[in-house]
């Protein structure tokens, strides 16, 4: 063989190992910004308590602060209807919030849905998204610091733990990762 042809086959190596990495990115999250920044800064939390708000959810119920008393913790995944990974977990999540009921529950938060503009294709594809995975646990619109958490998202699905007080509890867990959930909620309700 050839050098050339040595130089050609290692190049095509490298762009097919370059390409798989790209692709597996994409089954396990989606960017929501264009900042370069790494899987571990995005788990960076950039609050440590999610504070006062008042809010709705998708249904247009009223949601405040209060909801995180309803359980020990509870899974907040930011999530987006343009991102397959976030599309794929939800009936998992689904499952994880009727496995954990009772000691932890789980709450979504659309980051680019207008929840004012109930007649949107992003409002509408929410909906359909959550009714097709049968997902039944609260989606809320994103106001106070989970607002400002929604914002710095770089990628989604991402996850954060909250106590039943509102604190945040560890970074966020980034990309689709049913596992990570599970140990991350059986750690907090010492399952």
């Amino acid at each position: 063989m050839t050098e050339n042809k040595r130089y050609k086959i290692r190049y095509a190596l490298v762009a097919l190992l370059g390409a798989i990495l790209a692709l597996a990115m994409t089954f396990t999250s989606c960017t929501s910004g264009s900042n370069n920044v790494s899987v571990e800064d995005a788990a960076k939390v950039a609050v440590s308590e999610i504070g006062e708000f008042t809010s709705v959810d998708l249904e247009g119920n009223a949601v405040s602060q209060d909801i995180f008393s309803q359980a020990d913790v509870t899974m907040i995944n930011f999530w987006g209807t343009y991102c397959p990974p976030c599309i794929k977990e939800m009936p998992d999540i689904q499952k994880i919030s009727e496995d954990y009921a009772g000691k932890a529950q789980v709450i979504g938060i659309p980051i680019d849905v207008d929840f004012d503009k109930k007649d949107s294709a992003e409002y509408k594809k929410a909906l359909e998204i959550l009714g097709d995975a049968g997902a039944k646990f609260t989606n809320i619109k994103p106001t106070g610091a989970l607002k400002e958490l929604a914002d710095s998202m770089q990628f989604v699905p991402s996850t954060i733990f909250v106590d039943s007080e509102g604190q945040v509890i560890g970074d966020a867990v980034v990309g689709a990762n049913l596992e990570e959930y599970k140990a991350r909620l059986d750690e907090q309700i010492g399952k």
